[in-house]
C-alpha cells in the first residue's frame, strides 16, 4: 500500500476544521428534531406522523451513505460533499416553510444527504493527509460528531423554548452554509485515480433503494392495514426480493457499490448485527428521554420541564464518550474484543434497566443517562475498531462505511417501532385535543430498549477472541 503524504495546501488545521464543521451539521440534522418531540405531537397529532419524519430521513441517509459514496470516489469526493451539504440545507429550507406534514418530510428526505458526509469525510482524510496523521484526524472527527450530538440537544432546546420547532431548520440552513464556504475554501479537489463508470454496478443501487422502501413502507402500514393484509405483505415481499436480486448483484460486480463480500467475514458481520441492533435501539434514546423529561406532569409520566433543561440534563451523557471511547480502545488492547463489547454491553444494560425502574425525576434520568451513555460510547468505538482490525488494509474505509447504512436503515425501521409502542396507550386532558403517551406506553417503549440491550450482549459473546488474518 502506498505511503500517503499531505497534499494539503492551505494548511492542515483549516482542511481539518472545514471537515469538523460538515460533520457538526450532519450531526445536527440527525438529532436537533429529536428535541422538539413534544412540539411535534402537538402540531401533527400523531406519532405515527411524526414517527415518518424521522424514517424517512433514515431510509434517504441510507440511500445517500450507499450509492453516494461510490459516486463521490467516480466524480470526486469534496464535490459530492459541497452537493450532499447544499442539498440538505435546501432541505431545511422546505421543511422550516412547509405548512403540511408532506413538505416536513420531504425537507426530512432531503436531509438525507448527510448520511455520506462521515465517508466522504474519511475518504478525503485519507486522500490528503500522511498515513500518520488519518488516526489522529479520524479521531478527532468521530469525537465531533459525539461531542457535538449533545450540543445540538441543547441549542435545540434553546431555539424550542424562544421560537418554534421550525427554528431548528432555520438553524439547520445556516450551519449548511457555513459548512458549504468552510468546505469549498478549505478543502482541496480530489486528485485520486477514479474507476471507470462503466465498472459500477449501478444495478446494485437502483436495486437497493426500492427495496428497503418497500420493505420499511410494508413495516410500518402494518398496524394499520393487517400484517395478513394483501398490501402489507405485497410490499414486504417486494422489498425482500429487491434486496436479495440486489445482494446476488453486488455479489457478481467487480466493483460493487456496497461490498457484501465483507461481511462474509464473521468478526465484521457480527460487528454489524450489533450495530443494527444499537440503531433500532439505544441510539435513538432521545426520542424517549426528551419526551420523558418534556411531557407535562398532568400525564403522570413526564416530569414537564423545558427543551433547553432537557438538553442540559442530556449534556454529560454525551461527554462521557470522551472516557468511553478511549477506554474501548485500551480494553481492546488488554483484553480482547469479546471482553470489551460484553463489558460495555452489560453497563449499557444497567442503565437502561435503571432507568426503566426509576425516572421520577430529572437527577435520576440523567443519572442513568449517563451510565448508558457510557456503556454505549464503549460498544459504539469497539464495533468500529473491531470491522477495522479485521478488513482488508486496502478496503478499511469501505468497511467502515457499511455500519453507517445499517445505523441509517435500522435507526428508521426502530423510530417507527418506537413510535408505535408510544402510541399503544395515551393519556389527553379534557381541556385540549393533544394525547399524550402514558405510563404504559413508556413502560412498553422501556422494555424493549432493555430486551435490546440483553440481545447485544448476547450477540458480543459470539465475537471470536483472536482477530482473522
Amino acid at each position: 500500500m502506498p505511503i500517503m503524504t499531505n497534499n494539503v495546501k492551505n494548511g492542515t488545521l483549516g482542511f481539518v476544521l472545514a471537515l469538523m464543521s460538515a460533520e457538526v451539521l450532519g450531526v445536527f440534522e440527525v438529532t436537533m428534531l429529536l428535541a422538539a418531540m413534544r412540539y411535534l405531537l402537538e402540531e401533527f397529532k400523531s406519532p405515527i406522523a411524526v414517527g415518518w419524519m424521522f424514517s424517512a430521513f433514515g431510509l434517504s441517509s441510507a440511500m445517500f451513505a450507499a450509492i453516494g459514496s461510490r459516486v463521490g470516489d467516480i466524480f470526486g469526493r469534496k464535490r459530492l460533499l459541497l452537493f450532499a451539504i447544499a442539498f440538505g440545507g435546501v432541505g431545511s429550507l422546505v421543511a422550516a416553510t412547509s405548512s403540511g406534514l408532506v413538505g416536513v418530510v420531504l425537507g426530512r428526505v432531503m436531509q438525507g444527504s448527510s448520511g455520506v458526509i462521515l465517508p466522504l469525510c474519511v475518504g478525503l482524510v485519507r486522500e490528503n493527509l500522511s498515513d500518520r496523521q488519518v488516526p489522529v484526524v479520524i479521531g478527532a472527527l468521530t469525537a465531533t460528531i459525539t461531542v457535538s450530538a449533545g450540543f445540538a440537544l441543547l441549542i435545540a432546546g434553546v431555539i424550542l423554548d424562544h421560537f418554534s420547532w421550525r427554528g431548528i431548520f432555520y438553524a439547520g440552513a445556516c450551519a449548511a452554509l457555513v459548512a458549504l464556504t468552510l468546505v469549498f475554501i478549505l478543502v482541496p479537489n480530489s486528485t485520486h485515480k477514479r474507476p471507470a463508470p462503466s465498472d459500477i454496478n449501478y444495478l446494485g443501487g437502483l436495486l437497493f433503494a426500492p427495496g428497503l422502501a418497500s420493505l420499511l413502507v410494508g413495516i410500518t402500514y402494518a398496524k394499520s392495514w393487517g400484517w395478513v393484509d394483501i398490501r402489507t405483505l405485497s410490499l414486504i415481499l417486494a422489498g425482500i426480493v429487491l434486496l436479495f436480486a440486489w445482494i446476488r448483484s453486488e455479489l457478481k460486480a467487480k466493483i460493487p457499490l456496497i461490498n457484501v463480500r465483507l461481511l462474509a467475514n464473521q468478526q465484521i458481520a457480527i460487528a454489524n448485527i450489533i450495530f443494527a441492533i444499537l440503531a433500532m435501539t439505544v441510539l435513538l434514546k432521545s426520542h424517549l428521554i426528551s419526551l420523558l423529561l418534556q411531557q407535562p406532569e398532568w400525564t403522570g409520566i413526564g416530569l414537564g420541564h423545558t427543551a433547553t433543561f432537557a438538553g442540559l440534563v442530556m449534556l454529560p451523557a454525551s461527554f462521557i464518550s470522551l472516557i468511553g471511547g478511549p477506554g474501548a480502545g485500551w480494553g481492546l488492547l488488554r483484553f480482547g474484543p469479546r471482553t470489551t463489547l460484553i463489558f460495555g454491553s452489560v453497563i449499557l444494560l444497567g442503565g437502561w434497566v435503571g432507568l426503566s425502574l426509576l425516572h421520577s425525576g430529572w437527577i435520576w434520568v440523567g443519572a442513568w443517562a449517563l451510565v448508558a451513555g457510557f456503556g454505549l460510547s464503549i460498544v459504539y468505538s469497539s464495533i468500529h475498531m473491531v470491522i477495522a482490525q479485521n478488513a482488508p488494509p486496502d478496503r478499511t474505509s469501505e468497511a467502515i462505511g457499511i455500519p453507517t447504512v445499517v445505523r441509517s436503515t435500522f435507526m428508521g425501521l426502530g423510530a417507527q417501532v418506537i413510535a408505535g409502542l408510544l402510541a399503544t396507550s395515551s393519556i389527553a386532558n379534557g381541556d385540549i385535543s393533544i394525547s399524550y403517551p402514558d405510563e404504559h406506553a413508556f413502560g412498553l417503549t422501556m422494555v424493549y430498549m432493555v430486551t435490546g440491550c440483553f440481545i447485544i450482549i448476547i450477540v458480543a459473546s459470539l465475537v471470536p477472541r483472536k482477530t482473522s488474518k
